[in-house]
Parts: structure tokens; sequence; C-alpha cells
């Protein structure tokens, strides 16, 4: 296998273990948080683009989306990652560019450990935030 080969296999093997993470902690979220939440984990893949990530749908409707996006472009890598209410950010992560495989996997790991990291505190905030409400 020449290294371009290599490379895109060590990507897809990556990306496959940030979906297995992103699924197992929407696991977990959404056992503390049942019935009250429902979620979904994802994959989105564009020409030059993958995003892995879960979404939670909260009582009113609303959505709390945890997402970890790796773009491909002319010169490398650029990892970017970030939590969104209704398409609002409440958390964005610094963006990661490089032109190398294994950087890439790095931050793309780091990224998705940043973001799946306060699932269970936001949902919970979010949660109690509604209750308040009514």
């Amino acid at each position: 296998m020449d290294s371009a080969s290599q490379g895109a296999a060590d990507l897809l093997m990556g990306l496959g273990r940030a979906a297995v993470r992103f699924g197992e902690m929407g696991q977990v979220v959404y056992q503390a948080h049942a019935p009250f939440v429902r979620w979904e984990p994802y994959t989105r893949l564009a020409v030059s683009a993958v995003a892995v990530g879960m979404m939670f749908t909260l009582p009113d409707g609303g959505g709390l989306d945890f997402e970890v996006t790796v773009v491909a472009g002319e010169t490398g890598f650029r990892v970017e990652g970030g939590v969104t209410l209704d398409g609002e950010s409440l958390v964005r992560l610094p963006a990661v560019e490089t032109a190398h495989v294994q950087e890439c996997l790095a931050a793309l790991g780091t990224h998705v450990d940043k973001v799946t990291e306060p699932a269970g505190q936001l949902v919970g905030e979010r949660l109690e935030a509604l209750q308040e409400v009514d």
C-alpha cells in the first residue's frame, strides 16, 4: 500500500473511532436523561468533508448538536468542532490546520474529546432551564 492509500485508510479508521465515541457518549447521556430527550448519532459525508456528531432533541423541540468536522483541501486538513443549540454556538473549538494525516487524527481525537466531554452537563442544564420555564 502506498503512503497516500495508507493515509486514507488511517483517516477512515480515525473517523470510525470518532463516530464510535459519539455513539458511546450519546448513549450514556441519553440513559441519564431518558425519557426527556431523544438522540441520534450521525456521520455526514461530502465531497471533501466529513462531519461526525450527535444530536439531542429536547422536549421543546430544540436541538443540541455536538459535532466535529474534517475538511480536506489542496494543502491538507482542517479540523473544527463545537456545540450548537438550535444553530447558535455554545462551544466553538479553535480550528486546527495541518498537512499531515497523523496530526489531523490527533486533532480529531482531541476535538471529539472536548466536544463530548460537556455533553451530559449541557443537556442537563438545558433540561433544567426548560423545567424552570414551566
